[in-house]
């Protein structure tokens, strides 16, 4: 899920429409790669030790100090939970339903006295602690990303102190031409080293497919049957092979017939994680950063991150060039619902906005930047939509399973497929991920068919997850 793109007024920033970053200490098998590799990197601002930082939360825009102020809070929590941030209070959780001897034990391994810690939800260990109904959602809009508070694993997502939170997390890094230049150049020093040679007209027809079945043959190879989703009545195609590997999303997989090949022992596994939506929506400004403009200096808001209980949700601010500061870029950046409220406005029949870029698949309509605009002045406390300013370049990219993908070849020929493309995934309540992770990438060792991805990962929504499967 990596699509990297260079806006026209903002040379200095890349437009990262999948992954964007990576921490080089939790993530040593891409950061080893990447210095292999000899790409150039650079910090990904987050700007989250600025205790003015600010929170646009159900219509009050609040500084990242007064989180824990509970008079200008606009949530109901519990007299104990007051004065906390919502992680903290989510640790607080943690700690309420972990008995005290299973303490240090991997989160995998806990037993509470209501089950396996790994058998439980996300939400079910607040109901559990007795933690007030408005700390989930508090949670949710302070960490940014809904998928959090899905009943997904407790296990796999809460912690007994801050050190295994994301949002805690420092030393983010990203690849300064773009997060997809990690596999182009690894694909071109792989030509480079071993020659390459033109694909013959069956392998580029088979561009855009989508698996359908997979079937054993007397002889034990293996033929795939393809949908050729660009032809009129979904033609199949069929393919050969020894060995196949599988390097797809949870949907993907659970669409795929295998016929002779016995792999129920781990096919209702392919059910033990979630699939997440995302979205990122990109703005670009032929003028300085209009956040700087505004009346917001309080902010001390340079580049980085500001959140939203609105759609806009994660806000990430560039800047163009350093110095001059003569050009800038928004980025909203959210998942479910939030996806659906953008992607229902991405779509052909709403008149595009004059400078949507046609390099990526989904169109930016003006109905989505006047939207846009809107959310900027609110998050900003602006009196008009005038002080944002009008955006020279709109991009938008929707990773989802219910929106088709529009593939451009070339000028003259375009065409759209439904495949499933999740963003992400989290592990489902009821799991033990350290015992699925490993089986699920062999399903049948008498067979040659491998799983990989960060789908069944111990680093789901990462490069990481995918490279150490």
């Amino acid at each position: 899920r990596l699509l990297s793109h260079r806006m026209p007024s903002v040379e200095a920033s890349v437009a990262e429409l999948g992954g964007m970053r990576y921490v080089p200490g939790d993530h040593p098998k891409l950061a080893s790669i990447i210095e292999t590799l000899d790409l150039a990197i650079d910090d990904f601002l987050m700007d989250e030790d600025n205790s003015n930082r600010p929170y646009q939360i159900r219509n009050r825009v609040l500084k990242q100090k007064d989180l824990t102020n509970s008079s200008k809070l606009p949530y109901y929590l519990s007299p104990a939970e007051q004065g906390q941030t919502a992680e903290e209070i989510e640790v607080a959780v943690y700690n309420t339903i972990v008995p005290d001897e299973e303490k240090g034990k991997p989160n995998d391994q806990i037993l509470t006295d209501h089950g396996a810690l790994y058998e439980l939800g996300f939400r079910n260990a607040y109901a559990l602690a007795n933690a007030s109904e408005d700390s989930i959602k508090y949670f949710d809009a302070t960490s940014g990303y809904s998928d959090y508070i899905k009943n997904a694993n407790a296990a796999w997502l809460m912690y007994g102190d801050d050190s295994g939170s994301e949002f805690s997390s420092s030393g983010y890094k990203r690849v300064t031409e773009g997060m997809d230049k990690v596999p182009k150049k690894m694909f071109q020093n792989f030509v480079d080293n071993y020659g390459s040679r033109e694909r013959d007209e069956e392998e580029l027809a088979m561009f855009g497919t989508t698996v359908v079945s997979i079937t054993k043959t007397s002889a034990g190879s293996y033929v795939l049957a393809l949908a050729d989703t660009k032809s009129p009545n979904n033609q199949l195609l069929f393919l050969c092979a020894q060995t196949v590997i599988f390097s797809l999303t949870r949907r993907q997989l659970q669409k795929i017939e295998f016929k002779g090949i016995d792999l129920s022992a781990k096919t209702p596994l392919f059910d033990s994680v979630i699939s997440s939506t995302a979205y990122k929506f990109f703005l670009s400004f032929d003028s300085p950063p209009f956040w700087k403009q505004l009346d917001f200096a309080e902010y001390d808001l340079e580049q980085g991150r500001t959140l939203s209980s609105l759609p806009s949700r994660n806000t990430f601010y560039y800047t163009g060039n350093e110095t001059a500061e003569e050009d800038s870029m928004i980025m909203f950046y959210g998942d479910e619902t939030n996806s659906d409220f953008w992607g229902d406005l991405a779509t052909d029949d709403l008149p595009r906005h004059s400078y949507s870029d046609p390099y990526v698949f989904f169109p930016t309509t003006q109905a989505m930047v006047d939207q846009a605009l809107e959310f900027l002045r609110i998050n900003h406390d602006a009196e008009d939509v005038s002080q944002i300013g009008m955006p020279k370049k709109a991009m938008f990219q929707l990773w989802s399973p219910d929106k088709p993908v529009r593939i451009q070849e070339d000028a003259d020929r375009e065409y759209e497929i439904y495949v499933p493309s999740e963003a992400w995934h989290i592990w489902r309540a009821g799991f033990n991920y350290t015992d699925i992770w490993e089986s699920i990438i062999q399903p049948n060792l008498d067979e040659d068919i491998f799983i990989i991805g960060e789908a069944y990962s111990l680093n789901q929504g990462w490069i990481e997850g995918a490279l150490e499967t």
